[in-house]
């Protein structure tokens, strides 16, 4: 088969693929890193942290994050000399707490997290996704880029 007869395409559509592979995997991290509670230090500070009595101040559920058709809830919990903390609770149905319930806090310095209450986390795996989103985005960059170097390297040798 000849290639004289063939269009020679401009590598745009490559471009663009691979570019609005990039954007989605930016915009998919971006959302995972900030649009998500993270938990800072919540192993470390249940490993070391002071145990202080603390008490619910109130539940509300948490409508940012959809789950399956279900939200986890936002614990909003009082302890130690007017420290007032919240944080997402993870689904359990053993979780749920109401508000007045007394509770053990976990705490340091910083921050603190109440006992048998775990939090919402992402899954680490969930990080893949936009890994392989913007792996792909690369690939097809770099094969555009390939493509277009040896057209263009073809095209000066006649």
């Amino acid at each position: 088969m000849s290639f004289r007869g063939r269009r020679r395409s401009g590598g745009c559509g490559g471009f663009f693929a691979g570019i609005v592979c990039l954007v989605i995997a930016g915009i998919f991290g971006l959302v995972l890193r900030f649009g998500v509670p993270a938990n800072e230090g919540h192993a470390e500070i249940m490993r070391s942290g002071q145990s202080l009595p603390g008490t619910v101040t109130r539940v509300e559920e948490f409508t940012s994050l959809t789950v399956n058709g279900r939200h986890p809830d936002r614990i909003h919990y009082a302890f130690g000399e007017n420290r007032e903390e919240s944080m997402i609770a993870a689904f359990s149905e053993k979780n749920k707490v109401r508000a007045g319930a007394k509770i053990t806090v976990k705490a340091t310095a910083d921050r603190g997290y109440p006992l048998g209450i775990e939090p919402f986390a992402v899954p680490v795996w969930l990080w893949l996704a936009p890994a392989a989103i913007g792996g792909l985005g690369l690939l097809v960059l770099a094969w555009t880029i390939a493509k277009l170097l040896l057209a263009g390297t073809l095209l000066l040798r006649k």
